[in-house]
């Protein structure tokens, strides 16, 4: 029953939540830059999900999350390591990012090889 729920629906809803809240709670997750604008601070980055791989599915989610409030904007699923840079792109695709500073490990960076 539980493997029937669209997965992808709920993530795009707690996504649209969070970043409700996120509106919200802006100067939590706010920096000041060098030429004093204010600056929302946000990161991205994968984590292996653990016991995947014992079961032969190894998955890797890839998140948009606000420093300071910790909500998670965004997040994307995929098939292990090495598939993250393609979903950064889509997570920052048709953002507004102008105002905020986005870190990433240096590896997520890189463009993405050609399919």
């Amino acid at each position: 029953m539980l493997h029937e729920v669209d997965e992808a629906g709920v993530e795009a809803q707690v996504a649209r939540h969070n970043q409700t809240l996120d509106a919200d709670d802006a100067p939590a997750s706010q920096v000041r830059a060098a030429n004093s604008a204010w600056l929302q601070g946000q990161a991205v980055d994968g984590k292996e999900l653990r016991g995947t791989h014992a079961h032969g599915v190894p998955h890797c989610l890839v998140s948009l999350v606000r420093h300071g409030s910790a909500y998670t904007l965004g997040q994307e699923d995929v098939p292990g390591k090495g598939h993250e840079i393609v979903a950064v792109q889509r997570l920052l695709a048709e953002r507004d990012l102008s105002g905020t500073v986005t870190t990433m490990d240096a590896l997520l960076t890189s463009a993405a090889s050609p399919s």
